[in-house]
This record gives C-alpha cells, sequence and structure tokens, in this order.
C-alpha cells in the first residue's frame, strides 16, 4: 500500500510541474506565483478521481520596524500543497 501511495505522489508532482502548475497569491509588493516543485506536500483524497490540482499558499515573511532600533521579522507558514484523488489514473508518461 506505502509502494502505490508513493508513486501516486511521484506522478502527481511530475504532472503538477510538467503542466507548470502555481498559484498567484499576491498580499504584498514581492509576492509572486508559488509553483510546485518535487518536495510539494501531496494530499491525497479518499474515494476520488480528480486530477492533481495545487492549492494553498506558499511562504510570507513580513518586516517590522519602529524607527526607534526595533524590528521583528514575522513568517507565516505555507499552506501550499498539491490534492489529488486516490483513483486517479495517471499517463504512463507521468508513471516513469
Amino acid at each position: 500500500m506505502m509502494l502505490i501511495e508513493l508513486e501516486l505522489e511521484h506522478a502527481a508532482r511530475k504532472f503538477c510541474i510538467s503542466n507548470r502548475q502555481f498559484t498567484n497569491a499576491y498580499r504584498g509588493r514581492t509576492d509572486g506565483p508559488t509553483y510546485a516543485t518535487w518536495s510539494t506536500h501531496v494530499n491525497i483524497i479518499e474515494d476520488s478521481e480528480s486530477a492533481p490540482t495545487v492549492k494553498g499558499l506558499g511562504y510570507w515573511k513580513t518586516g517590522f520596524n519602529n524607527g526607534c532600533g526595533f524590528s521583528m521579522t514575522l513568517y507565516t507558514t505555507s499552506s501550499f500543497r498539491i490534492e489529488v484523488g486516490e483513483n486517479w489514473t495517471p499517463s504512463e508518461k507521468y508513471l516513469t
């Protein structure tokens, strides 16, 4: 069972990377599109045949300072992921 899940995750990542899937979430001047990579987390949805899609937002870094020597950087963690149905059957080019 674990081997099948790993193969499905690999095929889902390959599908998203080759189709250049991304999310656009502009929350500030420096934000841009977030693309799927080989290390992107994959969520497998039970009882679904949906093709892989990217969801969520990348990490966000915000810097604050008050002009009197105080500064702080806040990090918002990433919710970026690939969602794929467990019954999705990839074509041969995504299996290798």
